[in-house]
């Protein structure tokens, strides 16, 4: 049986660099200051820490600036900064809702259903200072949550606050008939009810089984995002020994409890605490580690010097590494450098990573980023609700705070009808099969239909961001046609809590000045409501085979697309990823210029899909590629979409018949392969 560490609390210390400390605070210890002695939580805080370790890491409460409180039952990581603008902008990010928080919680009984949310508005209780209580007139409170493992009288569980009201997810778990273990002032002593006296002794600890257990972080004032996890205190992950069954087994295969041995410091603090100045070495060290990644790290301290190369992915706030194919990675760092696994499946392709575009030069493109859209959108006619709702989309996911984009569209039922989609897969003709795809590959959002998102839109659209897709062709019409038919309203897609919008038009087909002018008038109508826009370009004309090749994937027809789609002001275009050149001349129509052909997208896919990118703007308005049709070898095309993609300053990719059309589990990893590829600081811009 697998027995927790005895080690009261060995991981006082969760990260430390130049301009931020992570603590992982002990139960019972508060962070209560007064104005007297605004310094008094930090002094408590680095007490924990020995005198030794304080001096080692450079750890002066004199010199420390709180960021955040936890209550004073609660364990789990809180954020320290070195200096007062680190501390404003963590500060900020707290409040904006930009720092993603997941708590790991002990709770009576087994929650239903056992993936939902809650949002109940909270008030003091009058009756009693130190509660609060839901109430009508409160202020809304909203939180998510997930059944990790269930046992006799309890339940593990992942939670997630969207809002930081006071005692949130205690009151919001008592109310729903579920208070954490421990929890005496809203749940009261429900030990007592325990046969088992050992048991009991466990589910009595004294002070809530609530923990925080990670934080992400955006990037901020040039610092990478990162991503940290604080592994609980002895007696929480005893009582999940003494459980035994499925929450031992969970917690035991995510590494939830610490390490018995403490490893040494990195040599930076070995040189500071050597009698070196520590302002000196951490100028020094900042010179030395400005464009490298910093690393989520579980056990201790470790400076990113000493892991070269091993660069370790944000993740989104719903991502658990407690659930899925990613279990067990708290504390650790991927041992194989994500380029050698891009490398591998790129095969013959490889020098693609390796190509210079002779065409038009990066410097000319608005390339993705942190900061896309405070630096694209902010100038633009969009309105506030628009750029929130794009901030949303782009901090949601593996990708959050990168700037790039991985969305998983799942409305192939209409297009090429159920059978065909779903029969390889049958679990996804339930809608909320195709969410919790979405979210366990760490998608920025999910695409489908009006009917399924609607049909789940209260248990989800507060946790990832929906695209409604608003037209689609179908094919039971007999003969086949080819137009895209409305199947929506804005408005409903809008009351279902979607985020943004789709389309699609057919360019170049007889109908497509029809479709033009209802998506324009659609995507109109979704801006004013708050709502983003995304524009699936295709292009469709018999006309367009020409001598055994088709010219509807040609770098140039698919460019001008492009032109038209950002002209009706779509937010991200989508486009099939360029597969030949030429079918303006080939097919002898239209206009355009040897200048196309001869120097600014020559005969490589790269110098292709940088011509599609340069019809938006220059990549004012991000394109996206989509992933193609499931295949023999899905694994290695989606990597290879990615790495054209991202090379020619595309943002991002959508891929859904790759994905789900094969079991979850491998679904997920082809989401996360094409997610690594944006996140490899190797696969750059070419």
């Amino acid at each position: 049986m697998w027995q927790a560490s005895t080690v009261e609390y060995p991981v006082a210390l969760i990260f430390s660099d130049d301009r931020l400390v992570a603590f992982n605070k002990p139960p019972g210890l508060s962070l209560a200051t007064s104005r007297n002695k605004p310094d008094d939580a930090v002094s408590r805080l680095t007490e924990i820490l020995s005198q030794e370790d304080r001096k080692v890491w450079g750890v002066d409460a004199q010199s420390l600036w709180l960021v955040h409180r936890l209550d004073i039952g609660t364990s789990g990581l809180v954020l320290v900064a070195r200096d007062a603008e680190y501390h404003r902008l963590l500060v900020s990010a707290f409040a904006d809702r930009r720092i993603e928080k997941t708590y790991l919680a002990l709770v009576w009984g087994s929650p239903r259903p056992a993936v939902g949310g809650y949002a109940w508005p909270l008030a003091p209780d009058v009756r009693d200072r130190r509660r609060m209580r839901v109430a009508d007139g409160g202020k809304l409170a909203s939180s998510s949550y997930r059944v990790l493992a269930t046992a006799p009288h309890v339940s593990l569980v992942e939670l997630v606050p969207h809002t930081g009201r006071t005692h949130q997810l205690r009151v919001h778990l008592a109310h729903a008939g579920h208070p954490v273990v421990g929890d005496d002032l809203y749940g009261g002593p429900r030990h007592r009810g325990v046969r088992d006296a050992r048991l009991r002794r466990h589910l009595a600890p004294g002070h809530t089984l609530l923990h925080a257990w990670r934080l992400a972080l955006p990037a901020l004032a040039n610092q990478p995002p990162l991503v940290l996890a604080a592994p609980l205190p002895t007696d929480f992950a005893a009582a999940l020994a003494e459980l035994g069954g499925r929450i031992s087994a969970v917690a035991r295969e995510a590494g939830l409890v610490h390490l018995e041995s403490k490893p040494d410091p990195p040599p930076c603090a070995r040189r500071a605490a050597a009698g070196g100045s520590r302002g000196a070495t951490a100028r020094g060290d900042a010179s030395r580690r400005r464009n490298q990644p910093r690393v989520e790290v579980g056990e201790a301290v470790k400076d990113v010097s000493m892991v070269q190369r091993r660069f370790v992915p944000p993740r989104g706030s719903y991502r658990s590494d407690l659930w899925g194919t990613r279990a067990g990675t708290i504390g650790t760092h991927r041992e194989v450098p994500m380029i050698d696994a891009i490398r591998q499946h790129l095969g013959d392709k490889v020098g693609l990573l390796d190509y210079t575009c002779q065409g038009i030069p990066k410097s000319m493109l608005h390339l993705p980023g942190p900061d896309f859209v405070d630096r694209i959108f902010i100038p633009s006619d969009r309105p506030v609700n628009v750029l929130k709702a794009l901030s949303w989309m782009l901090g949601t996911g593996r990708l959050a705070g990168s700037g790039y984009l991985s969305i998983l569209p799942v409305d192939q039922g209409i297009e090429h009808s159920a059978a065909a989609s779903f029969a390889p897969n049958p679990i996804y003709m339930d809608g909320e099969n195709i969410i919790r795809l979405a979210m366990e590959g760490g998608c920025n959002a999910v695409a489908s239909t009006l009917g399924v998102l609607g049909s789940v839109a209260r248990r989800w659209a507060h946790r990832i961001p929906f695209i409604v897709k608003l037209n689609h062709n179908e094919t039971l019409t007999y003969p086949l046609t080819y137009d895209q038919t409305m199947y929506g309203t804005v408005e409903q897609a809008f009351n279902l809590g979607a985020a943004g919008i789709g389309a699609t038009i057919y360019f170049g087909s007889a109908e497509s000045r029809r479709q033009i002018q209802e998506v324009s008038e659609a995507f109109q109508a979704a801006h004013e409501l708050g709502m983003f826009t995304v524009l699936w370009c295709y292009t469709r004309n018999s006309a367009f085979k020409k001598d055994g090749v088709d010219y509807h994937t040609s770098a140039d027809l698919t460019g001008q697309a492009n032109h038209i789609g950002v002209t009706i002001e779509a937010d991200i275009i989508k486009q099939k990823q360029p597969e030949c050149q030429g079918g303006y001349t080939a097919v002898g129509f239209g206009h355009t210029s040897k200048l196309v052909y001869e120097k600014l997208a020559v005969n490589n896919p790269i110098e292709w899909t940088r011509w599609q990118v340069a019809n938006c703007y220059l990549g004012r308005m991000g394109m996206i590629n989509s992933g193609g049709a499931s295949g023999a070898n899905d694994l290695a095309q989606a990597v290879l979409t990615a790495v054209v993609n991202k090379r020619a300053g595309g943002m991002g990719l959508i891929s859904g018949r790759k994905a789900f059309q094969k079991p979850m589990a491998d679904g997920v990893a082809l989401l996360h392969a094409i997610q690594d590829v944006y996140l490899c600081p190797d696969v750059t811009i070419a």
